[in-house]
């Protein structure tokens, strides 16, 4: 990313600038291909049909929801404008930063106690886990879906700003890119693995 000078990468990865437009478009084909492709009663179904939700939704927050192609007036919260998943990061890390200005210790408690409870919820769904990564697995797509996990919680690090880096806007694109075609790919791998399985019926 040191490549390229300031106004550059801000032209790049401004709103709705090149970078963006092509991810929403990847979410969106991602979206309808997933839809069009979903094979009945195959191994694949399922994850083709989640992958092709969460793209989806991903779409919706590209476009903001429709707020601006349809001028629609969006819920606001925390002097917050709601209208995309990561407004949402936004929120809460704006509501746990101002409780824990004022209240320290009760904040303190409450993030280590939603910790350990989300570690026990793990702990409790380890045996559907495990059969969630053999599935994955089987449809040889679990590293995609890792990468996309990984790239997707990278990116909201940045923005949300608590990484922080020279052109890190541009990074966060371009993670957002590379998600995207992490779950693109992995629709394709799934429907390339399931389609030598005979469809039942």
């Amino acid at each position: 990313m040191i490549i390229f000078t300031p106004d550059a990468a801000n032209t790049i990865s401004r709103e709705d600038g090149p970078v963006e437009n092509l991810t929403t478009f990847i979410f969106l084909a991602t979206a309808v291909t997933g839809i069009i492709l979903t094979p009945k009663q195959t191994i694949g179904k399922k994850a083709i049909a989640a992958i092709s939700a969460v793209s989806f939704l991903a779409f919706l927050s590209e476009i903001s929801f429709g707020e601006r192609l349809l001028e629609l007036e969006m819920p606001h919260a925390g002097g917050k404008q709601l209208d995309g998943v990561q407004d949402l990061l936004h929120m809460l890390q704006k509501i746990l930063i101002v409780n824990y200005k004022y209240h320290p210790n009760e904040t303190s408690i409450v993030a280590i106690t939603l910790l350990i409870a989300s570690t026990g919820l793990v702990y409790t769904k380890r045996k559907q886990l495990g059969r969630l990564n053999s599935y994955l697995k089987k449809l040889k797509i679990r590293s995609l879906l890792i990468s996309a996990i990984a790239l997707a919680a990278l990116s909201q690090l940045l923005d949300l700003n608590i990484i922080i880096l020279r052109n890190g806007r541009l990074l966060e694109e371009a993670l957002e890119l590379t998600f995207s075609l992490c779950l693109a790919l992995a629709v394709l791998k799934a429907k390339q693995i399931n389609s030598g399985f005979p469809r039942n019926g």
